[in-house]
């Protein structure tokens, strides 16, 4: 009621702006994961990396106590979940629709391993993935 049908394809040409000329390009997909890879950097967490167990626990602390970071890790897994069970299909749609068992099975295997590594593996399928046809 409220869903199209699934689209079968889709090209360049049907898209609106933004998605054509910023969202489905390579350069700004690389442009963000190099910026999401720094952020360990920018933060600390890198230079912190030996009291590990003390960053787990504080996280934990603060998980139990700070409801802003309780409802961002929820969101963030939420995100997560979400954009991994997209994978197939977006997969599907660019590399032609085709519908054997070898690429069904890519797009499963790349939706888990975006899974191992969340955000990070969103923005590198976002970065890699294959473009779409232009007509």
């Amino acid at each position: 009621m409220f869903r199209d049908a699934p689209v079968e394809s889709k090209s360049l040409s049907q898209m609106g702006w933004l998605s054509r000329n910023v969202l489905e390009n390579r350069a700004f997909s690389a442009v963000l994961l190099v910026l999401l890879l720094t952020l360990p950097f920018s933060t600390g967490v890198v230079s912190n990396i030996g009291d590990i167990q003390d960053m787990i626990a504080g996280y934990g602390e603060l998980f139990s106590t700070s409801k802003l970071v309780s409802v961002s890790s929820l969101d963030l897994t939420i995100l997560t979940l979400v954009g991994a069970s997209l994978i197939p299909a977006d997969y599907q749609l660019r590399s032609g629709g085709n519908d054997s068992p070898d690429s069904e099975m890519q797009g499963k295997l790349i939706a888990v391993s975006t899974l191992l590594f969340p955000v990070v593996g969103l923005a590198t399928y976002c970065a890699l993935r294959p473009r779409l046809s232009a007509e």
